[in-house]
């Protein structure tokens, strides 16, 4: 769940830096969608990614049924 700028993993594993929000004002837009803007941990010279923060915030199924018996974890998680 996003809570603000800081470093979250992915639930893949990988570590990311989320650097804040951004809105989708775009003429394509028909709403003012807000997006979490996010980077590799360490790769600050490189992409940045933006996802819908409802996405951002969403669980994703997952096969690991011992530590997590609903079958679901969150996309990201915040680690700092």
């Amino acid at each position: 769940m996003y809570t603000g700028p800081g470093e979250y993993v992915h639930y893949k594993g990988e570590r990311y830096v989320a650097l804040g929000l951004a809105t989708n004002a775009s003429n394509e837009s028909t709403s003012d969608e807000q997006l979490v803007i996010y980077q590799r941990k360490g790769d600050y010279g490189g992409p940045r990614f933006a996802r819908p923060l409802k996405e951002f915030d969403q669980e994703v199924p997952t096969n690991n049924l011992v530590d997590h018996p609903r079958g679901r974890v969150p996309r990201f998680r915040r680690i700092d």
